[in-house]
């Protein structure tokens, strides 16, 4: 089995500053982790993505087989479920 890997991107179309997960987080605040993001590739596995940090708040759900074309690419937030502006994340679970 793969390991669990999200890839975040500022701006739309995969582009700008990025950031890697590969691992539960529940509070990016912490460590200065947390990130706005506008486009998004599921490597692998399904991950909720939440707006408040210890899992709380809105959230949404990215999977590896989601997106338009079923591959895991979201490359604007309108891919994504309920998408209407780029996405705040605090903590981050995947399953």
């Amino acid at each position: 089995m793969a390991q669990a890997k999200l890839i975040v991107f500022k701006n739309s179309g995969y582009s700008s500053e990025s950031r890697e997960f590969l691992s539960n987080d529940p509070n990016l605040v912490l460590n200065n982790a947390d990130f706005e993001f506008a486009s998004a590739i599921v490597a692998s596995g399904n991950w909720t993505l939440y707006d408040d940090v210890s899992y709380q708040g809105n959230s949404i759900n990215l999977v590896d087989n989601g997106g338009p074309e079923l591959d895991g690419c979201y490359k604007d937030y309108a891919d994504w479920p309920a998408g209407s502006a780029p996405f705040h994340v605090k903590s981050i679970q995947h399953a």
